[in-house]
């Protein structure tokens, strides 16, 4: 029908018409794809960043763990600042896109959530030196108790009064019942009551010296002072750990978010496509109009074909490409739709992979710091039952000797009648 027409002048203005529309249709292709590949770069990014800041924060959490399990009470404190920085550094880059309003909130969270995060991690830290101190004061105040107490020792012994030997060994087991296995004040108070009942039992018996028997009572004190403070900060060091393990599960959300993003840019890159084929089927439309059956012939297959497959792509399939060799425009923009959704699979499938490796990573990081946790209190509980043990063999061992003195006193006495 095209070829023949006799009149140049209606052929030149439908080749002409063919051209523009050719033109727009070429403009309006380049620039949607352009569009869809610039989104899709920067979702990857965006996606990137909030995963690097995850295994930042991760990595920080780790380091407090690894320093509240630390025992060596001359440890380095633990300096969190370069991690900070960097975390920050991931944050202002995430705010320095070109974020839509859902990004922005999520940037806000991020940075809450660090602000937090830190500052849990700060106190937490003045927690730990501060009981960290507590506990070389303690052994200082100790090492002064067990002196004193050695030298009341001695002194009992060599009394062989029976009554003060019982009560010196009453308030000398007290003292470790308050000091390493009860730690409350219940116990302190016994101890503290054994020993002035020892006080007065050896008033006027000239054994001891009352000053002594006093700085002993001193010492008790301020070992009261000492270990209740510890267990009290020992509890908060235990809640802020708490809080600061709180916070994984706030990153997870941020992580689903992250995950929501890549799906939300997803979805409106598949919108673009079915708007791109609708405007390839109108473009189409005034083609056939313009210059006949036999051009749209060459054209209205293909647009056809782009049409379903967008379709499919808006109903969630991604399998398939477009079968198209042509190196029109047509052909072009088919090869574009299939070099983009292969980038799309791809990103998607190196994503997945990437996350299960960091949840892997991190779930054995955890599994192998609960191991250590349990191994640490598995020895702390051999410790305090042997400690226990050997008291009770001491006591007994004791006595025994106060029977056997008594069984000789009594010896003596039978051999003088």
């Amino acid at each position: 029908m095209f070829l023949n027409f006799k009149d140049w002048k209606i052929k030149n203005k439908i080749i002409f018409g063919f051209f523009v529309v050719a033109m727009i249709y070429n403009i309006v292709g380049v620039s949607l794809i352009n569009y869809n590949a610039n989104k899709t770069d920067k979702n990857g990014v965006e996606i990137h960043l909030i995963h690097k800041l995850i295994i930042q924060q991760k990595e920080a959490e780790l380091s407090i763990r690894e320093y509240y399990l630390n025992t060596n009470k001359h440890v380095e404190e633990l300096d969190l600042e370069k991690k900070k920085e960097e975390i920050w550094d991931l944050i202002s880059k995430f705010e320095n896109l070109d974020n839509d309003p859902e990004d922005t909130a999520i940037a806000s969270s991020l940075k809450t959530g660090s602000d937090e995060f830190f500052n849990l991690a700060d106190e937490f830290i003045n927690l730990h030196r501060e009981r960290l101190n507590l506990e070389l004061k303690f052994e200082e105040q100790y090492k002064i108790e067990k002196e004193i107490r050695y030298s009341i020792t001695d002194s009992v012994i060599n009394t062989k009064d029976n009554d003060i030997i019982i009560a010196y060994y009453e308030f000398s087991y007290k003292g470790k019942e308050a000091l390493y296995q009860y730690k409350d004040e219940k116990h302190f108070n016994d101890w503290k009551n054994a020993i002035i009942n020892f006080r007065n039992e050896i008033k006027n018996k000239d054994v001891i010296e009352d000053d002594l028997i006093e700085k002993y009572y001193l010492i008790s004190e301020n070992l009261e002072r000492i270990v209740l403070k510890n267990e009290k900060i020992k509890l908060e060091e235990l809640e802020k750990l708490s809080q600061i393990r709180w916070r994984e599960s706030v990153l997870s959300q941020l992580q689903n978010e992250s995950d929501q993003i890549n799906v939300r840019n997803t979805e409106m890159f598949t919108q673009n496509l079915v708007v791109y084929g609708f405007i390839l089927l109108f473009l189409t439309f005034i083609l056939i109009i313009a210059i006949g059956y036999l051009v749209a012939y060459y054209i209205s297959n293909p647009i056809n074909e782009i049409s379903k497959f967008a379709e499919k792509i808006g109903k969630g399939d991604y399998e398939g490409r477009i079968k198209i060799n042509s190196n029109d425009e047509i052909g072009k923009t088919a090869k574009a739709f299939n070099t983009t959704l292969d980038k799309v699979k791809e990103s998607n499938s190196v994503l997945e992979i990437k996350v299960n490796a960091r949840t892997k990573r991190l779930k054995d990081l955890t599994d192998e710091l609960d191991n250590k946790v349990k191994e640490k209190t598995d020895t702390l509980k051999l410790k305090v039952k042997e400690l226990e043990k050997f008291n009770n063999l001491a006591i007994d061992r004791e006595l025994k000797m106060i029977d056997l003195k008594k069984e000789i006193k009594e010896l003596k006495q039978k051999n003088l009648l």
